[in-house]
């Protein structure tokens, strides 16, 4: 079990100890029963942090569409259909926990993209899967860095560190390295949305 004893999370406010709490929560029952607390850690928000949420909303939604049509069209069997499976669950517990947040900060989360994939087997859906989810890691880098509320920022981080186990775990089934780089990039909003468009 995870000693949270060295975790430290400052503050003393409301959303600080949700983040806590999420911390806590994960240690003793694992993630999903944790995405009730990062989503209320997220809705501890200034207005002008919407955007970045919906944002990140964004990505997951990418994630979720490619994962979806994965388990449809490239006739995944074995390991690699039970990690699209497992992946595709946590990004839509993602998009709900960041949906959930953008609503209770007073905002509406916005439409996200429909991206069409036109993989037909594995090897073409982890081709897509390694641009997408590495994408989606360096936008989380550049997006967290924007936000104003140190606890979004803690809240952001834990779903961030679960994409990144994603890049790592598709990247493996790819016979990729999981970690090629000691740092990974930032990109801007800009940048992700764009590099995203163009996987196919």
């Amino acid at each position: 079990m995870t000693d949270l004893r060295h975790v430290h999370v400052g503050g003393l406010t409301r959303a600080a100890f949700l983040v806590r709490g999420t911390l806590a929560a994960a240690a003793l029952y694992g993630a999903d029963a944790a995405s009730g607390f990062v989503a209320r850690a997220f809705a501890q928000t200034a207005a002008s942090d919407i955007d970045v949420l919906n944002f990140l909303l964004g990505l997951e939604t990418v994630q979720a569409a490619l994962y979806s049509a994965a388990l449809s069209n490239a006739k995944l069997t074995g390991g690699l259909k039970s990690l699209a499976t497992e992946l595709s669950s946590h990004d839509q517990q993602h998009a709900a926990a960041l949906s959930q947040a953008i609503t209770q900060s007073g905002g509406s989360p916005a439409a996200g993209p429909k991206p069409s994939f036109t993989f037909s087997d594995a090897g073409g859906f982890l081709t897509a899967a390694q641009s997408v989810e590495d994408t989606v890691v360096s936008g989380y880098n550049g997006a967290i860095t924007t936000l104003q509320s140190p606890d979004l920022v803690a809240a952001a981080g834990s779903i961030a560190q679960a994409d990144a186990r994603h890049a790592a775990a598709i990247r493996l089934q790819h016979s990729q390295p999981p970690a090629p780089l000691a740092f990974d990039a930032a990109v801007s909003q800009q940048q992700a949305q764009a590099a995203l468009r163009s996987v196919k």
